[in-house]
């Protein structure tokens, strides 16, 4: 193994009794009246005859011993009681959740859930911290990324890959194929839409120094004095810097963690000035 694969190996230990979901969705096309296939791209809200929906929802609790995941569908458009299901049951899990680990969850995945979960009548999930892996590789690494999708990631940093679905176009079989070509695309598409949540939640372990997400805060005792790296919730691998953490009045000591190699700033500045730009 290299040394990328041995840090990333060492990362993949999180001490929080946080409640980590990671989750992915996939949506059905609409249906569109048009008279050409040319010209103009906008189409009238009046021409949808049928809008985009979810047809199903992959979801893994990390470290919670599901290897498998959880899969929900709504395979049939007519079938309005297993859409309504379906939804009741991520809009469960993202109620429960202290973290949601997604791939531009916050502007599709998440905004896609909470609508329906509106719409149908279940409300706003308790809050959340939505952690997108997508705009944290934007935010830090986008110019040594030649592409900002989940499958060039994966590639690059795993070693995997999406599941291919051989050209076939399963979004058309599953909603006009005979019963054999929609048993087959359903069964493809679950694939696709699970492997893609464990490539996400694999993911987590490469940006895990990026999350910002203090995970020691949700121990039982997160007052306890006791220093623990806020990236992986380790406490007994931390190694004072030598470059100390500067804000705009303060300055606190900096750690890194031996496990994960995140950064945490101590809780108690070391030093500060009355005045502070502006």
């Amino acid at each position: 193994m290299s040394l990328a694969d041995d840090l990333r190996e060492a990362r993949k230990t999180l001490e929080t009794p946080a409640r980590i979901l990671t989750f992915d969705i996939e949506t059905a096309r609409a249906i569109v009246e048009v008279f050409g296939l040319f010209g103009n791209d906008y189409i009238h809200m009046d021409r949808v005859k049928k809008p985009s929906r979810i047809l199903c929802v992959s979801a893994r609790w990390l470290g919670e011993g599901e290897e498998d995941g959880l899969f929900f569908s709504a395979w049939d458009d007519a079938d309005l009681d297993s859409y309504a299901t379906m939804v009741e049951e991520i809009w469960k899990l993202l109620d429960a959740a202290d973290l949601v680990i997604t791939w531009n969850g916050d502007r599709f995945d998440n905004q896609w859930i909470e609508a329906e979960a509106v719409r149908l009548g279940f409300g706003r999930p308790a809050p959340y911290k939505s952690v997108d892996l997508m705009k944290i590789q934007k935010r830090h690494l986008k110019a040594g990324i030649m592409s900002q999708k989940l499958q060039w990631s994966a590639r690059y940093w795993l070693k995997d890959s999406k599941t291919p679905h051989g050209g076939r176009d399963l979004w058309d079989d599953i909603r006009y194929g005979s019963d054999a070509e929609k048993v087959a695309a359903q069964a493809v598409m679950k694939e696709y839409c699970e492997h893609d949540t464990k490539l996400t939640q694999d993911m987590l372990w490469t940006y895990l120094p990026y999350l910002k997400v203090n995970m020691a805060l949700y121990r039982h005792d997160p007052d306890d004095e006791v220093l623990r790296c806020t990236g992986c919730g380790k406490s007994d691998e931390l190694t004072l810097h030598d470059k100390p953490y500067y804000t705009g009045a303060y300055v606190y000591n900096q750690y890194r963690c031996g496990n994960c190699g995140s950064l945490s700033k101590g809780k108690r500045n070391i030093a500060g000035t009355e005045l502070r730009s502006v």
